[in-house]
């Protein structure tokens, strides 16, 4: 997903909507699959990146709530998990 072709609705500008590698809240163990960005997402907007690597929403993960992450899969323990995605 490419945010500098998003609109902004709302108020302020992008850059102040725009979230870029955020490390969501969440154990990575190898068990746990559910992971919290800090802030609510506007719509679907939000790219989640496991160790450098884009995952594909609805195969990897699913978008549960305004902010809620859920993997199909726990990431392995130790993973990189990182969050792009424009506030609500």
């Amino acid at each position: 997903m490419s945010f500098s072709n998003k609109v902004v609705c709302g108020g302020g500008s992008i850059s102040d909507q725009l979230v870029m590698g955020e490390v969501p809240t969440g154990l990575i163990n190898g068990t746990n699959t559910t992971f919290t960005v800090a802030s609510s997402v506007f719509g679907n907007a939000i790219d989640v990146f496991l160790n450098g690597l884009l995952q594909k929403r609805t195969d990897d993960y699913t978008f549960t709530s305004p902010s809620t992450i859920e993997f199909a899969s726990a990431p392995v323990e130790n993973s990189n998990m990182l969050c792009d995605y424009i506030k609500a």
